[in-house]
């Protein structure tokens, strides 16, 4: 199976450019967190300059062979900063798509296969949270709770988790209903055991891809609240402050702005490019297309 999915990689052309950005997008987050505890300055500091480190004198300059983007209003090295907000951004994606992912996959599996007034009462939920734009709902709480890391992430997942909640109740209903299920049903297996060992597996190919396409709309939902001031706080980079920071100086420090944009389009687009790969692969009526 893994060596057919290599072999469906090679030829998704698409599916490689992806992978290969989010391969450097991960190794630039590991590397901007490797800190004085195993080497005497942070590992991206001894090829860049440091992202916390000012230098008035140094301050708005344009992309030049010391600085390749540039520097910011305080002089600090874009570049790195970019390159350090990479984590910040895998990070709020990776936590809120897995506390929404495992928060609707338990509902789901417990709508679907109970039904009833279990089903009914969480669907409604559902539809009580879809009533509500995601990120007015997401400003409503960062608003109330206060901005930082810990509340953009809780205020992103407040939502989400519908989606994955809706895509495993869809895929229980049709599993549960297959012979090896009612076979397990039969033989006197236990709900959980039923749920946990022949339902699930066979419903997260959906919920695989949902989680991967999900990641790039977690990273610009996150990039839209630091944008207003509501997300992760100075001094921590993060890409949509970058672009906060850098939206008075547009017309005469245009690099402020445009290097954090392209990096969330790059983002964005890579992780969008591996969920259309992942779901060429995973799913069985579009495997022999390409």
């Amino acid at each position: 199976m893994l060596f057919k999915t290599w072999k469906v990689l090679l030829r998704h052309r698409a599916g490689v450019v992806g992978m290969l950005v989010i391969i450097i997008m991960v190794n630039a987050a590991i590397f901007s967190v490797i800190d004085q505890t195993f080497f005497d300055q942070r590992l991206i500091t001894k090829i860049l300059y440091n992202p916390f480190s000012l230098s008035l004198q140094d301050k708005l300059k344009p992309p030049n062979a010391n600085h390749l983007l540039g520097t910011d209003l305080l002089g600090r090295d874009l570049l790195a900063r970019i390159i350090y907000g990479a984590r910040v951004a895998l990070e709020i994606g990776l936590l809120a798509v897995g506390i929404s992912g495992f928060v609707g996959t338990i509902l789901g599996l417990i709508a679907g296969y109970y039904g009833g007034v279990a089903d009914s009462i969480i669907m409604r939920i559902a539809d009580v949270l879809l009533a509500f734009p995601a990120i007015l709902l997401a400003l409503a709480f960062v608003t109330f709770a206060g901005p930082g890391l810990t509340n953009v992430v809780i205020a992103l997942s407040l939502r989400s988790w519908v989606s994955y909640a809706r895509i495993i109740r869809g895929q229980v209903l049709k599993i549960k209903i297959e012979e090896y299920a009612l076979a397990a049903i039969a033989i006197g297996c236990s709900n959980l055991r039923i749920m946990v060992r022949y339902i699930l597996p066979n419903a997260l190919s959906p919920l695989i891809v949902q989680a991967t396409m999900g990641l790039g709309g977690m990273i610009i939902s996150a990039a839209g609240l630091s944008f207003l001031g509501l997300g992760v706080m100075p001094p921590t980079p993060s890409w949509g402050m970058m672009l906060n920071e850098g939206r008075l100086y547009i017309r005469t420090a245009w690099w402020l702005s445009v290097s954090p944009g392209i990096a969330i389009f790059i983002t964005v687009m890579g992780f969008n490019l591996v969920g259309d790969f992942l779901r060429d692969v995973l799913d069985p009526r579009l495997r022999n297309v390409r």
